[in-house]
């Protein structure tokens, strides 16, 4: 490059507990920043961060009270980005985009579009649809570069909004590269010793969760299953009916709930699972499959929307919607050491596919194209 490109980040999502959408973040301009010393990136925030960001990127705090984030944007962000001169400014959480000046680069990254690949599980009525879309065209629109996390989500992307150009996909690796920690709670909860299935993605009412407690305790109960599920993420209100679920769930032992847990103990949960099980209805990506994959976690999973993208053949798939085909799946891995030892393998050779030298070449290179040096 011929000269320090200034690129300012929104790193608002960098304020909340880490999760795919920060490490996307985080991984990306951790490895830009190491293939391309000279760029400056600055990542600014209005309130405190929730994690450490990477040796090349500086943070700057711009403190507005209790102004909603859109309006921060608009006047702190916008202002700090024109004072200051940045080549680039990237909004790298599915919205918030504004051009703070004329010639200045517009990034955005938009994960994925799926509310409006199952509206039924998002939207009371047509107009909240609308308005949704409208919101995201919007946002769209006003982009340069528009960057996604698989050609799924591309695919979706140019389904249901008008492009002016074709996002560039730019694929997520891993980031569990810590050395794994044992569970802080593990002596106040059910005895691991001797295995457990663990589920991570939080509680969406698209991450199927609702389905698998349900299948996983009747599995329990029976004895099918001898050891129990860890549920890791904040817990989320899915409504009454799964609250009674998870209720007996608890009560009968089959399942543990961890809460939001730090990098370390994930890691540890993931290398002493028998398999990672992720029922989800649709995913733009899948960021726990390709995680647990790196660490040799074994993967059951639905194989919906990008899951197979990512996965490929490393991977056991059930029948999304299938109790039966999602039970046979939880017994198949908790009996069968060998099955377990090859879907290991597999996976491990798979999460190579994916690395972040690679992404973060192709985030450069696109930026070229753009003109920006």
């Amino acid at each position: 490059m011929d000269h320090a490109m200034r690129i300012l980040v929104d790193a608002s999502v960098l304020q909340l507990d880490l999760t795919g959408v920060g490490r996307v973040l985080l991984g990306l301009y951790e490895a830009a920043t190491r293939i391309e010393p000279g760029i400056r990136v600055c990542a600014v925030h209005q309130h405190d961060l929730r994690c450490v960001v990477p040796n090349g990127v500086i943070t700057k705090r711009i403190r507005a009270g209790k102004v909603h984030p859109a309006l921060w944007r608009h006047l702190a962000f916008r202002t700090y980005a024109i004072t200051n001169g940045y080549d680039v400014v990237h909004f790298p959480w599915n919205s918030g985009v504004i051009r703070p000046r004329k010639h200045c680069r517009v990034i955005l990254t938009l994960h994925d579009v799926i509310p409006l690949v199952l509206p039924e599980r998002y939207f009371q009525s047509e107009r909240e649809l609308k308005r949704f879309r409208e919101k995201l065209q919007f946002n769209v629109d006003h982009a340069d570069l528009v960057l996604t996390d698989s050609h799924t989500s591309k695919n979706d992307i140019a389904q249901h909004l008008s492009l002016k150009r074709e996002p560039l996909v730019v694929y997520p690796a891993p980031t569990l590269n810590v050395a794994p920690a044992a569970p802080k709670w593990r002596d106040s909860g059910p005895n691991l010793q001797d295995g457990y299935f663990v589920y991570v993605g939080g509680f969406d009412q698209r991450k199927g969760l609702d389905q698998l407690i349900r299948v996983y305790t009747d599995l329990f109960v029976r004895q099918n299953v001898s050891v129990p599920l860890v549920v890791v993420g904040k817990r989320g209100f899915l409504g009454e009916q799964f609250e009674q679920q998870l209720d007996r769930a608890q009560t009968a032992g089959a399942v543990r709930l961890t809460g939001y847990v730090d990098d370390p103990e994930l890691a540890g949960l993931l290398v002493g699972a028998r398999a990672l099980i992720y029922p989800s209805l649709y995913e733009g990506f899948g960021y726990p499959p390709l995680e647990a994959m790196s660490l040799g976690c074994p993967v059951l999973t639905s194989g919906a929307g990008a899951i197979r993208e990512v996965c490929s053949d490393a991977a056991l798939y059930f029948e999304r919607a299938d109790d039966h085909s999602l039970a046979e799946g939880i017994v198949s891995l908790c009996d069968d050491v060998s099955l377990r030892a090859q879907m290991s393998g597999r996976g491990l050779a798979r999460s190579r596919c994916f690395s972040w030298e690679a992404s973060a070449k192709c985030f450069l290179a696109a930026l070229s194209e753009q003109g920006v040096n």
